[in-house]
């Protein structure tokens, strides 16, 4: 009996060992998010990224924004720091896709530009990313644009409808201050390795 436990002990701990060496459990710092403080008590009591109901306009459409670099994305003294981590595996595995502020759609009438930033209708978005990529689940892809108004500062959105459904591969940390959450991170995460399909366009504007 004795070594029936010794060797399912063994079992397990190459199980985990095999684990961590596919990755398969390992997570890695995804970005970092500036949220209020109501938001920052539910992710972590949930120890998960959040995204609250709003009808605002937002830049990419809806879901959870990040930055690349701890402290660049400023809050008010109200505001909590949030690092944000994700399954290495689920990571490599989604799409990543680059949303230009515009860019020239093509239909069987006209050629005109069409706007994709700070759309009401994310749809736009959506079609823009089946039209002129391979990606073929335009819904989930992680989507990757400058900050508006900010030089050669980029930011990521995870899609509200990828956030709601990830379980546990997303993890959220919320502080206090910035100075708290680096602590836990202060490393800047290289997007530009992510092997994001597409083009930018120009920042800052």
């Amino acid at each position: 009996m004795l070594q029936s436990k010794t060797i399912l002990a063994i079992l397990l701990a190459l199980s985990f060992l095999f684990t961590e060496i596919q990755g398969e459990g390992n997570k890695i710092v995804m970005g970092y998010a500036t949220v209020p403080a109501d938001v920052a008590y539910l992710m972590n009591l949930r120890e998960r990224p959040y995204v609250p109901r709003s009808d605002e306009l937002t830049q990419l459409g809806p879901g959870f924004y990040l930055v690349n670099k701890p402290g660049n994305w400023k809050g008010n003294h109200e505001s909590h720091f949030c690092v944000i981590r994700g399954l290495e595996s689920r990571i490599q595995e989604t799409e990543k896709v680059y949303i230009p502020r515009s860019y020239h759609r093509e239909s069987w009438e006209d050629f005109n530009t069409q706007n994709l930033w700070g759309e009401k209708d994310e749809s736009v978005i959506l079609e823009y990313i089946m039209t002129e990529t391979s990606i073929k689940e335009p819904e989930k892809a992680f989507r990757f644009s400058w900050v508006l108004g900010v030089d050669w500062q980029l930011r990521m959105l995870i899609p509200k409808n990828v956030v709601d459904r990830a379980g546990s591969d997303f993890q959220a940390a919320c502080y206090e201050s910035e100075a708290a959450m680096r602590e836990d991170s202060d490393e800047v995460v290289d997007w530009m390795s992510w092997g994001i399909t597409g083009h930018p366009g120009l920042p800052g504007n």
